[in-house]
């Protein structure tokens, strides 16, 4: 059985014939196997469909094969499988000769758990000024990030290359990306995965509340990655702006 398992899981059913003790037949367990990898790239392929429309079905399916044989699959669910994806997308970097393909896999990944991610009760604007009025510091206040909201430092500047691929719309065929850090937010508000690229200030306040800042500790946090020539307005609008887009669960 364990031979058997292991064909499934994307081993060579020849394997199995020249087991003479295991009584299954390579031909008759190939129809398994491929049942089985079918299934898996199309799990894959959902997960990671701007790895796939990047690379193309062909070298996808390769990456396919060579994640099954590191990663088979154990759970019941498949839901969520691939999530170590990107290390075999790394793994094979002299094959696709593309530096930034792990970002686009880190944004995919992000997207799936988005979309999975649990409901929960969010905060409002209106609950914070509830706290004011009721003599609380809001500057001591610490928010917790709802569930799937997710902050991604990238290497390259990919994040309209990989959003128009999720909206369906039109990548310019050969596009050279100079390495340049980008930040992206990616969570689920309101039954939609929503995603944006974040500006420095925004990202370092929102990271710095995720890690269990205060807010006074979160604002001056994105006061350091402001330009030089911005304006309280901005500063102001951090909160309200995250709040607003659902980004934590209610107090």
């Amino acid at each position: 059985m364990q031979a058997m398992a292991k064909v499934v899981d994307g081993s060579d059913p020849q394997a199995l014939a020249r087991d003479k003790t295991s009584g299954f037949d390579a031909e008759f367990v190939s129809v398994y196997r491929n049942n089985s990898v079918s299934a898996l790239y199309d799990v894959l392929a959902a997960n990671y469909m701007s790895v796939l429309d990047i690379v193309g079905e062909d070298f996808f399916l390769k990456l396919v094969h060579a994640y099954i044989e590191k990663y088979p699959a154990r759970q019941r669910s498949l839901n969520n499988y691939g999530a170590d994806f990107v290390r075999i997308v790394d793994k094979h970097k002299i094959d696709h000769r593309l530096p930034y393909l792990s970002d686009i896999c880190h944004l995919d990944r992000a997207w799936t758990l988005a979309h999975l991610a649990a409901d929960a009760e969010l905060l409002a604007i209106e609950d914070l000024a509830k706290l004011a009025e009721q003599g609380t510091n809001l500057e001591q206040v610490k928010l917790t990030l709802a569930p799937g909201v997710a902050l991604i430092a990238l290497k390259w500047p990919v994040f309209d290359i990989w959003s128009n691929i999720r909206d369906e719309k039109a990548v310019k065929a050969g596009t050279e990306l100079e390495k340049q850090k980008q930040y992206v937010l990616v969570w689920r508000y309101e039954n939609m995965v929503n995603y944006r690229a974040l500006e420095p200030a925004e990202h370092s306040f929102i990271t710095a509340l995720r890690n269990g800042k205060n807010l006074a500790a979160a604002v001056n946090a994105a006061i350091i990655d402001m330009p030089p020539d911005s304006g309280e307005q901005e500063i102001t609008a951090l909160l309200p702006n995250a709040v607003g887009a659902g980004l934590f669960i209610s107090l």
